[in-house]
């Protein structure tokens, strides 16, 4: 977001949010990191239901090819998790993204507890992050050691931030599938 911290206030045409709850979450780093370069910062958005993301019953945003579709967030992919080990003092995750071609992401990694009914992550810890680039396929594959730890039983998940429209605003991705953590 281009703005400090959460904040929730009267929509575009001067009506106040309904329906929408926030509890049982941890928000991080959540800033002006567009606005003061160097400031970390999350880019995602938190909205209603009636814009159908993570309505109960459809659940995520599947990804698409060349992430070519448009929406809050641009719609934008979420990595795909092919494992998730602790190494010595870190976690080691292996995954894909395929997404923009010829594109600049931060690639975040989080560990949880438990999955949502759906499968996919729910972010509890921040285990750290890596800038990747997509190919002309607009596929990267990563294997990333991040220093936040991690523990077998655990779960593994990521988001993606496209760093380099500017113009436009960051896309941040839903939650990626969950990847037991395994020794």
């Amino acid at each position: 977001n281009r703005q400090a911290g959460v904040w929730l206030g009267p929509g575009a045409q001067g009506h106040w949010p309904r329906r929408v709850k926030i509890r049982s979450n941890r928000i991080f780093d959540n800033g002006w990191s567009q606005l003061f370069p160097g400031v970390p910062g999350m880019g995602i958005d938190i909205i209603d239901y009636r814009f159908g993301l993570d309505e109960p019953a459809f659940g995520p945003t599947a990804n698409d090819d060349l992430d070519a579709d448009d929406g809050p967030n641009g719609f934008q992919n979420f990595p795909e998790l092919a494992g998730a080990a602790p190494t010595k003092g870190g976690t080691r995750v292996v995954g894909v993204l395929a997404s923009k071609p010829r594109t600049k992401y931060k690639v975040e990694f989080f560990a949880s507890q438990r999955c949502n009914k759906f499968g996919f992550g729910e972010g509890e810890r921040v285990l750290g992050e890596k800038f990747v680039t997509t190919g002309t396929d607009g596929t990267v594959i990563f294997d990333a050691t991040v220093t936040g730890t991690s523990k077998v039983g655990e779960f593994v998940t990521t988001t993606a931030t496209e760093e380099t429209d500017a113009e436009q605003g960051l896309g941040t991705s839903e939650f990626s599938r969950c990847a037991p953590v395994a020794a």
